[in-house]
């Protein structure tokens, strides 16, 4: 504040200061923890998802090939739905963390709730006995649906989860001998059609906790357990669109409802997902060379397994580096890369393989990124670094024939039409006048990223890429927009080098892409 003398002039300032640099460390340490947490988690999830993607394939493989007796078949059915349902169970760690922070992606499909609900009580069936407490599912269809199908619209591992969680907890409330049951009823309002599924059990909720009951760690008189089988539920309700609600009486026992979107009747399907019986035969391959490279024995060998030799020439290798060596003896058609591998990891080595290509002019190979992990980040990120496709661990056997036979695979996780980074760019007519000046400015504020990143200013790189990805995403550059809200959120930790390819690529996108131009209406 100033003070002033009797004519209002200033004579003094007055200021007072707080030195906040303790609670600046204190706030970055934090950062970091959180960080390292996170990618001691992802870490985590890889390392359980490879062995596991090993048992589902072997499994699959093994069944395929005809030579079983039934109950071998059924055996290793048995193991495919196991392996399945602990992968998912890995996926779903990290779904719960993505719904808590509100970045979700709802995916929606046709899911028969009743189908769900039938798994959840064949795979309680144990639990429940031990209490002898019947887990009943009645299937009349609602509003007279034929053939007992409910049909929601969500996600199968979802409504899984969500149903296991509330049907686990009524089995431990039901009193020994009483009945756990699921029924399904029909709702109209208005154009809006929704489905309810009512879990009921004769047991009462205890008093402490009906406020509380979706709440996170609201449990009481449990001998184990967190507490976050309602709330989670709940949370996988609200990201489907959909709610809970629970009611509770000494009279009437406990009812916990689920409304969901009703949904299209879904086409039959396994339940692990594979491939059904009576498939469409396989399409014919060509004569390929083909490159796999992975860390993990198991993986090589599975997809020795899968890609048949001949009319497939296939060569693998343990790393990046190692592929990189493999390439030089004999140039691939195809490369499969594992994304996490020691020496070399599949970034470096897809960008390593597009420079040797273009510097010496050789036919241009495909890349696929073959990963365990499937997050939409780690997704463009290989893009960026050159991959052409990405398919998520474990892959069918028809993903990948028919991938070789120059068909996209319907298992690839590569984003479609403008993020790829590949299409032609769609801008607004209005702004034809004013993008070249557009492009030569990002390009400058690319160029000052490199340099912020050669001197160390990592806060500054992060400002940078922030504003070159508000400004892209405003033109339709959708891709470069993706890009560099990535190379955004690495800022303080990614790899100097790595950070510097990246806005390289952004750079030669914006340069380079083909833009068209559209009217407002049709942009």
């Amino acid at each position: 504040m100033s003070v002033r003398d009797e004519n209002g002039y200033v004579t003094r300032f007055i200021a007072s200061i707080r030195d906040i640099t303790e609670r600046r460390a204190q706030e970055e340490a934090l950062r970091q923890s959180v960080r390292l947490r996170e990618e001691v988690e992802r870490m985590s999830r890889h390392d359980l998802k490879t062995p596991l993607n090993s048992v589902i394939a072997v499994s699959r493989l093994l069944r395929e090939g005809g030579k079983l007796g039934r109950e071998d078949d059924e055996l290793l059915d048995i193991v495919e739905r196991a392996g399945y349902r602990i992968l998912n169970m890995v996926n779903l760690s990290l779904d719960l963390f993505r719904m808590e922070q509100g970045t979700y992606q709802f995916r929606p499909q046709a899911v028969d709730i009743a189908d769900v609900a039938d798994k959840v009580a064949a795979d309680l069936h144990a639990q429940a006995d031990s209490k002898s407490v019947a887990v009943q599912v009645k299937r009349e269809a609602p509003a007279g649906r034929a053939g007992g199908a409910v049909a929601v619209r969500g996600e199968e591992l979802l409504c899984y989860s969500m149903l296991a969680n509330l049907v686990k907890n009524a089995i431990e409330a039901a009193p020994e001998g009483g009945v756990v049951s699921i029924r399904f009823e029909r709702e109209r309002q208005g154009e809006d059609e929704a489905i309810l599924v009512h879990v009921h059990n004769p047991g009462v909720v205890h008093e402490a906790v009906r406020e509380r009951f979706f709440e996170k760690y609201a449990s009481v008189g449990k001998a184990a357990g967190l507490g976050i089988g309602t709330y989670s539920a709940r949370l996988m309700a609200r990201v489907q669109q959909g709610d809970t609600t629970m009611r509770t009486s000494e009279a009437e026992g406990t009812t916990v409802t689920i409304r969901l979107a009703a949904g299209e009747a879904p086409a039959s399907k396994s339940a692990s997902g594979r491939a059904r019986r009576g498939a469409p035969p396989a399409p014919v391959l060509p004569p390929l060379a083909v490159l796999v490279a992975d860390d993990d024995e198991f993986n090589r060998l599975v997809l020795r397994r899968m890609l048949p030799s001949p009319p497939i020439r296939l060569a693998t290798a343990v790393n990046g580096r190692a592929a990189l060596e493999a390439a030089e003896r004999e140039w691939p058609d195809v490369v499969f890369l594992d994304i996490e591998m020691p020496v070399m990891d599949g970034y470096e080595a897809a960008r390593r393989l597009r420079e040797r290509e273009q510097a010496r002019g050789l036919k241009r190979c495909t890349i696929v990124a073959f990963s365990a992990n499937d997050d939409p980040g780690i997704v463009l990120k290989a893009i960026a670094a050159g991959c052409d496709h990405y398919i998520a661990k474990p892959a069918p056997r028809e993903a990948l024939w028919a991938l070789l036979a120059g068909q996209t695979p319907e298992a690839s996780a590569l984003p479609s039409g403008e993020l790829n980074g590949k299409s032609p760019v769609f801008v607004d007519a209005d702004l034809e006048g004013t993008l070249p000046a557009f492009r030569l400015s990002r390009m400058e504020v690319l160029d000052e990223m490199q340099e912020a990143l050669g001197v160390g200013e990592r806060e500054r790189f992060r400002r940078l890429a922030h504003q070159v990805a508000g400004s892209c995403a405003l033109y339709g550059f959708d891709w470069a927009s993706a890009q560099c809200s990535m190379l955004e959120a690495d800022a303080t930790g990614g790899a100097a080098d790595e950070l510097a390819a990246r806005v390289r690529a952004v750079r030669e996108h914006i340069a380079g892409v083909e833009v068209r131009f559209a009217a407002p209406e049709d942009a």
